[in-house]
């Protein structure tokens, strides 16, 4: 079965993600991004290795400004810089384990003039919907007690039993991983992200 294995930052966890579905695929749905075929302008952890330490949440707060920068063509980053960027998230919410993130999305807005908001997205349908707005999402995966990693959800797939979460892992720069709900990691808690008043607020 052709899967990437990640490895948690502590070297105690490991994050399975497929790089291949390995099932027939009936229904899907992603992300459009502004140029066909062009990637939003990602980042990684392994970029701030030197600097910092368990820091998916700055990375994937990163990752879903750039991807909805991409949705929309705003230009949402940072002086156009994902590094940059990174550099503003992880001065707020520092290294990990990080529960949270919604608090420091908001804060970012604020501070650029920006309406960014969020809201939960409990299971696969909320996904599903969140897609179908434009909306990338963000969950929290854990392997273990405090062995967790954030990552940006950009899509979805099923297929003979198989649902799927197409993601931006944090570890590569592309969005062709997939996430197995029955499947470890576990899904502890998840939000969607976007710009301004969503209409069923």
């Amino acid at each position: 079965m052709p899967e990437l294995t990640g490895r948690h930052p502590s070297g105690d966890a490991a994050f399975s993600f497929y790089t291949e579905l390995p099932f027939v695929v009936k229904d899907s749905d992603r992300l459009r991004f502004g140029r066909q075929g062009e990637l939003p302008l990602f980042t990684v952890t392994g970029e701030y290795d030197d600097t910092a330490k368990n820091h998916c949440a700055a990375v994937c707060l990163t990752n879903l400004t750039a991807a909805l920068s991409a949705v929309t063509g705003r230009q949402l980053l940072e002086n156009g810089s994902p590094q940059e960027t990174f550099r503003v998230y992880h001065g707020m919410v520092g290294n990990g384990p990080v529960a949270s993130i919604s608090g420091a999305w908001s804060r970012y807005g604020k501070e650029r003039g920006l309406q960014l908001r969020s809201r939960p997205v409990r299971n696969y349908a909320d996904v599903q919907e969140a897609i179908s707005m434009g909306h990338p999402c963000a969950i929290l995966l854990t392997d273990g007690p405090l062995e967790w990693h954030w990552v940006t959800v950009t899509g979805w797939a099923e297929g003979e039993g198989h649902y799927t979460l197409r993601i931006h892992d944090g570890w590569n720069l592309r969005d062709d991983r997939y996430y197995d709900l029955s499947s470890r990691p576990m899904w502890i808690t998840g939000r969607e992200y976007y710009i301004g008043v969503y209409e069923h607020d």
